[in-house]
């Protein structure tokens, strides 16, 4: 009897452990692919910056019509980071990607939809255009 509950014992536990290694994995898979304006996709050592990183002053734009002030776009962001719902709405998703932002320089971030003129494109990933402001 004592042998029946240890097997069902461990069996839960072998299923709670399943379920935490599945959200795990599931949250943390994807990544970010850094280019630049041309699709060349960056080497590792250009990626960072040794500034700073406040996540909170990178601004976020849906269009290029919202932007109020003189900028040049730098890079390109890809990702295929998993996400709730709209993008936009996912905290966790727009927090990892600000901070990879800010982590690049960035002052904004621009969404592009449907960038089929982007010679890395790929309709799994979602793309992004770093922005540095100019009065800055």
């Amino acid at each position: 009897m004592l042998f029946c509950w240890l097997i069902i014992y461990l069996n839960h536990i072998r299923k709670i452990l399943l379920y935490f290694l599945l959200i795990v994995y599931g949250c943390s898979s994807g990544s970010f692919y850094l280019y630049d304006k041309n699709g060349k996709e960056l080497s590792d050592r250009d990626k960072y910056s040794d500034d700073y990183i406040n996540s909170s002053r990178v601004d976020f734009y849906l269009n290029k019509v919202d932007i109020k002030r003189e900028y040049n776009e730098i890079n390109i962001i890809a990702t295929d980071n998993y996400y709730y719902g709209e993008f936009f709405f996912d905290e966790v998703f727009m927090n990892l990607l600000r901070k990879k932002a800010s982590s690049l320089g960035a002052d904004g971030i621009i969404f592009k939809k449907d960038f089929y003129e982007f010679s890395e494109y790929d309709e799994d990933f979602l793309y992004f255009t770093l922005i540095e402001y100019e009065d800055q």
